[in-house]
């Protein structure tokens, strides 16, 4: 509503790093990201997507704040840019009896360190958000790539400048237009209050 438009109200540069960025935060996230109602939206969400597919691979999971949507016993692969999490992540891991392997990249023009098609699932909860708009792209042709389907919940806000002018690290992309030129549709779309949660699948050729 009236704060993401605030929030994407002018277009600009930055200086942002996401590297340098995500390694000096002791939290990476804040007072609204963590939002109990919020966060149990898009956990439901995730384990609707995900429903038993394992394994699963998940895009910058900082401190498993969504690990809750899956069920004991699953395989999680961890990617991230960030090695500060760490042991806040194995240990929510833990605590939710998931087998967790992280994984760290050093940059988001990195390839992912995995092979074609190796995951039935991929998810990036509130993550590509992050990404500047001159390497997202990469990175959600790297999740397409790596996974049979992806799940994104994001900040969106329809015809907003790229940055905001208020917060450097995050960013408004154009998720239909990025779909369509990576060849997937995109499935169980929810828009609301400035956000957007979809589940991106390639498209049938005929």
């Amino acid at each position: 509503g009236k704060v993401m438009k605030r929030l994407f109200r002018k277009q600009r540069t930055t200086s942002y790093d996401p590297f340098t960025y995500w390694n000096s935060r002791s939290n990476p996230n804040n007072t609204e990201g963590t939002d109990a109602a919020r966060v149990a939206f898009d956990t439901g969400y995730i384990a609707s997507a995900v429903s038993d597919l394992d394994p699963v691979l998940e895009l910058g999971p900082g401190v498993g704040r969504t690990l809750g949507a899956y069920a004991r016993g699953r395989n999680i692969t961890a990617l991230d840019l960030s090695r500060a999490y760490t042991d806040q992540l194995l240990l929510r891991g833990s605590e939710l009896g998931l087998k967790l392997t992280p994984l760290y990249l050093s940059s988001p023009m990195d390839p992912f360190p995995l092979a074609d098609k190796s995951f039935p699932v991929g998810v990036a909860s509130q993550v590509l958000m992050h990404i500047p708009p001159e390497s997202v792209t990469h990175s959600l042709s790297e999740l397409v790539r790596v996974c049979e389907r992806v799940v994104v919940i994001s900040t969106y806000q329809h015809g907003a400048p790229t940055i905001s002018d208020a917060v450097t690290h995050v960013f408004n992309h154009d998720y239909f237009s990025m779909a369509t030129d990576l060849g997937c549709a995109m499935h169980e779309v929810i828009m609301n209050e400035g956000r957007i949660c979809f589940t991106l699948r390639p498209r049938k050729r005929d």
